[in-house]
Order: C-alpha cells, then sequence, then structure tokens
C-alpha cells in the first residue's frame, strides 16, 4: 500500500493574522474554545490519500524480538515462487543473521531459493517445542501447529518444500546454507559454489540430527535381516566362536572391536543386511542394505579416503567423478558450527550396472566418535534446483548413507572394522532390480576399498 501526503503551509503573515483572530476568539468572553473550523485554519494540513490493492499477497506479522514475516496467500504463492526462482539474482533475506555472526565484514546473509541446498528432515524427530513446525491445509494455505510465528527453512523445518517440488504434509525442509553478498565474483555468490556461503541456524541442528540417526540405524539390529550366505556365516560364529569369526557377533555393538575376534591375517567375509524403514515416509518403500567387512587399515586412514573427492574413483569403480560444491567451516581438529568435523556439499555421478548413470548431491558430515572407538560419516541428498534437470518425481536420491568406521584394540596392527548403510531411492529403477544392484554394490565395494587400502 502506498500513501500520498500533501502538507500546506501558510506564510508568516497569515499564521500571524490566524494567531491574533484565535487570542481574540478565545477572549471574547463566552469561554468557548474556537470552533474547529478556526483551529484548523491555524494548524499545517495534512491529506492523505491511500491506493488499495486489488488484491492481497499475503499476511505479515511483527515478532516481539523486532523480526518480520510474511506468510503468501494461496492465491499469490505461485506468483512469488515464480518472483523467487525467476532468476539467479532473486532473494528471499534471512530474517536473522546466521548462528555464527552472521556474514562476513557485517554483509547481508540471504537464502537463494533457486541455489541453496535444501535437505529433508522429516524422519529426525526435529518436531518438538524447540523446533515448531509448520502444516499444510487442504487448500495450500499455511497454518501453524503452534500458533507461533512463522519461519522460513533457516529457522526451523517448514513443509514448503524447495522450487519444483509438490507438497507433501508429511514432509519436512530445512535450507542448510545462506549465501553473503559482500563483494567478490558475483556469479560464484550467487551460485554458492564458494566459501562464501554460510550454514543457516537451523543447519547444525540438522546435521547433529542426521549424525544421531545414522548411528542408531546402523545399530539397531532388530530392523536388519542377513541374506542366505550372511546368515549361515552368522550361525556358524554363534556355534562354534572359532577366532576369525567372533568379531561377526561384535557389528552391532559400540566401541573398539576386541583383537583377539580375529586373527592376523583378517577375515575376508563380507556380511550383507537388508531392511526396512517403518516411518512410512520418503524412500521407505525401498529396502536399505547394511554391509560389514574387515579392512586392512587404521580408521583413521579409511575415513581421509572416503571423505576426499579427488581419490573416489581409486575404489569406486561405478564412479564418475565427486566434486565438492560447499565446504563449511570447521574440521576434524578445530571446532566450527557443526563440532569438529568436516562438512560439505558434493555432487557426484556413478553408472550402477543395469541403469542410467546416476546424479546425485549430497551433504556428508565426518567426525570422531565421542568414544575415540573410530569415525562416523553420514549423508544424505539435497535438492539444489538451479541444478536439477529432471523432475522430482524422476530424481535418485540419497536417503541415508552411513559409514561407521571402527578401530581394533591391537597396538601391533592397522586394522578396521567398516559398516556401511546405503539407502538410494531411485524411482525409474523397478525395485527387484535395485534390490540386486544394491547387494551387489555393497559386496563390490568393501573388496575394492581393501584393494585400495
Amino acid at each position: 500500500m502506498r500513501s500520498n501526503i500533501t502538507t500546506n503551509y501558510n506564510d508568516n503573515n497569515k499564521s500571524s493574522k490566524s494567531k491574533k483572530s484565535s487570542r481574540r476568539s478565545s477572549s471574547d468572553g463566552s469561554g468557548r474554545p474556537p470552533s474547529p473550523s478556526k483551529r484548523s485554519s491555524s494548524s499545517t494540513s495534512l491529506r492523505i490519500r491511500t491506493n488499495s490493492l486489488i488484491s492481497s499477497l499475503g499476511t505479515g506479522m511483527l515478532g516481539r524480538d523486532g523480526s518480520v514475516s510474511f506468510v503468501p496467500s494461496p492465491t499469490a504463492r505461485n506468483s512469488i515462487s515464480n518472483i523467487f526462482s525467476s532468476s539467479p539474482a532473486s532473494t528471499t533475506k534471512s530474517e536473522t543473521t546466521t548462528a555464527n555472526g552472521g556474514g562476513h565484514g557485517g554483509a547481508v546473509s540471504m537464502v537463494l531459493r533457486r541455489s541453496c541446498s535444501f535437505l529433508r528432515v522429516s524422519d529426525l524427530e526435529m518436531d518438538d517445542d524447540s523446533v515448531a513446525t509448520m502444516s499444510v491445509t487442504s487448500d495450500g494455505s499455511y497454518t501453524n501447529n503452534n500458533n507461533d510465528q512463522q519461519q522460513q527453512h533457516t529457522h526451523r523445518p517448514v513443509v514448503d518444500p524447495p522450487p519444483g517440488i509438490e507438497i507433501d504434509p508429511k514432509e519436512r525442509w530445512i535450507a542448510l546454507c545462506t549465501t553473503s553478498d559482500h563483494g567478490g565474483n558475483g556469479e560464484n555468490d550467487l551460485s554458492g559454489n564458494s566459501n562464501d556461503s554460510e550454514h543457516t541456524p537451523i543447519a547444525p541442528v540438522a546435521i547433529d540430527k542426521l549424525a544421531n540417526f545414522g548411528i542408531t540405524t546402523v545399530l539397531d539390529e532388530s530392523m536388519w535381516q542377513p541374506d542366505s550366505k550372511s546368515e549361515k556365516l552368522i550361525k556358524k560364529a554363534c556355534d562354534n566362536g572359532s577366532i576369525d569369526s567372533k568379531w561377526i557377533q561384535q557389528t552391532f555393538q559400540k566401541g573398539k572391536i576386541s583383537s583377539s575376534s580375529c586373527s592376523i591375517p583378517s577375515s575376508k567375509d563380507i556380511l550383507v543386511w537388508s531392511g526396512s524403514f517403518t516411518h512410512g515416509l520418503y524412500g521407505s518403500e525401498v529396502p536399505a542394505i547394511r554391509s560389514v567387512g574387515i579392512v586392512d587399515t587404521s580408521a583413521r586412514k579409511l575415513m581421509d579416503l572416503l571423505v576426499d573427492s579427488g581419490r573416489v574413483k581409486e575404489y569406486n569403480k561405478i564412479s564418475l567423478g565427486r566434486e565438492d560444491i560447499i565446504k563449511f567451516d570447521g574440521n576434524l581438529e578445530t571446532g566450527g558450527p557443526f563440532g569438529k568435523a568436516i562438512t560439505k556439499v558434493m555432487r557426484s555421478e556413478t553408472k550402477p550396472p543395469f541403469i542410467k548413470p546416476l546424479a546425485l548431491t549430497s551433504i556428508l558430515h565426518a567426525k570422531q566418535m565421542p568414544d575415540e572407538s573410530g569415525y562416523l560419516i553420514v549423508s544424505r541428498g539435497v535438492h539444489r534446483p538451479d541444478e536439477e534437470v529432471v523432475s522430482s518425481g524422476l530424481k535418485s536420491e540419497i536417503v541415508i548413507g552411513v559409514n561407521l568406521i571402527v578401530d581394533f584394540d591391537d597396538d601391533d596392527h592397522d586394522r578396521c572394522l567398516m559398516i556401511n548403510v546405503n539407502h538410494i531411492f531411485s524411482p525409474m529403477v523397478p525395485l527387484y532390480i535395485a534390490k540386486r544392484v544394491a547387494t551387489s554394490t555393497a559386496h563390490g565395494f568393501i573388496n575394492d576399498i581393501r584393494a585400495c587400502v
């Protein structure tokens, strides 16, 4: 709404006459105040003309802390989305600075809807009092479950999906990064392909939840069913307890593996399980694969190998390459917003057998286990709308990827137990082919790692 304000001032003579007239009026003995017409002639006149909008774009709310939120109306939502996504320069400004102090040199941080990395978090148990969520009604309008101020993806999980993805009332999304507009190469700033990208306030919370979910998934014995070969190996280990097979009974336990559970040279057996998530959320109809094997190197060296994008082709025979898009602050020695960890967004391309090449964009988070028994690497697919050339219904996505690498308590030999979970949803691949490919790939991956170290 725009207001046009016009102000008329009387010259000094008229003002003086008006004041004299006012004094005469007040002293005429009647004791009555000046009439409205006389009083208005002696003051500054103010005329306001208002132009109203033909239709409402939505409603805005002013919080007690001074923050402002805007919720589009159902009829205007599509138009606003087009505005945000019409060009790389179109942005939605973050309502607060980022959690680490916000921006470089006082620059404004903003969410680039077309370039940002969006993460699914509906299975990470973030719907609590501290991280309130929003729901979508049947007509597409937004309501807040807690009657609190509605927030963007930068502050809490929301139903509103990234551009190009249909709304699912059961789904929740967050934005992982903002981009500082402080200068430099404009194209890099807008694309988010540089260290100008900063984490959003909600990102460290979501990644910590993802890491916990990864550990729980790897060690939850109740959800995993071994394949026929693995079942025989497990049964044999339980029956005779030979020194080479005791480690098989420890793959669901926390902490380092006893060196007495496997002789040197290490066992070359590989165990494979399949399991399903019962939450009924995205990708749960496709089974996940868990695989375990001993690798003759330390957990730290193996973690370094898996995190280094430049070395992927050394051990992954189906990889066509991987590149780091965004690297967030912090490493394993120096704390950052994600703790003492390596956290980055990556783009990779693989060519599994029997199916077409898969282009995958994901976030990787690697850190040492709290008990210093080894290292955890967890990954999940992210959506970057500007880079997706296929419709969301056809896009392959990493639902969850976990590498739990645990050392043996052996001071004389470097070896570790690698426990992997892979859950990839590829809508265009028939289920029976997907399971077959996942199982064979799990075996091949561990053998390729062994050949590489």
